[in-house]
């Protein structure tokens, strides 16, 4: 999925007036935690970010049949935004469970590399 099309399906099952500006900094904060916390301890790289420079037909992180997360996560935070909090806590609970699903996709799919530190406390192996 690219930057255009996460946009614009959110855009078509939420007609909103947020600036495009701010759902890109959303997609980029999620596609920074996908980096961080799934990826890059699996050697696919370092993320940089997206800003409104940043080309619309981008790829996004997550493959295309995870594509719904970065709706859902436009949604939850659209919903914080407007201070939607029943709505918020609904659109929190769907991204919590794509994002969950997404996470166990990577572990089964991806070896974490030889010099990723894992740590349990304070026990780091």
């Amino acid at each position: 999925m690219t930057i255009a099309q996460a946009v614009e399906n959110f855009d078509t099952e939420n007609p909103n007036e947020i600036p495009y500006s701010l759902k890109i900094r959303w997609l980029s904060q999620l596609d920074g935690k996908i980096f961080a916390e799934m990826l890059t301890p699996r050697g696919d790289g370092d993320f940089s970010g997206y800003g409104e420079d940043t080309p619309s037909d981008t790829t996004l992180a997550a493959p295309d049949i995870y594509g719904e997360i970065y709706v859902y996560f436009l949604r939850m935070n659209s919903d914080l935004f407007n201070r939607e909090i029943d709505r918020f806590n609904n659109s929190a609970m769907l991204f919590n469970r794509c994002y969950k699903e997404l996470f166990d996709y990577v572990n089964r799919t991806r070896r974490l590399t030889n010099t990723t530190k894992i740590s349990a406390g304070d026990l780091i192996v």
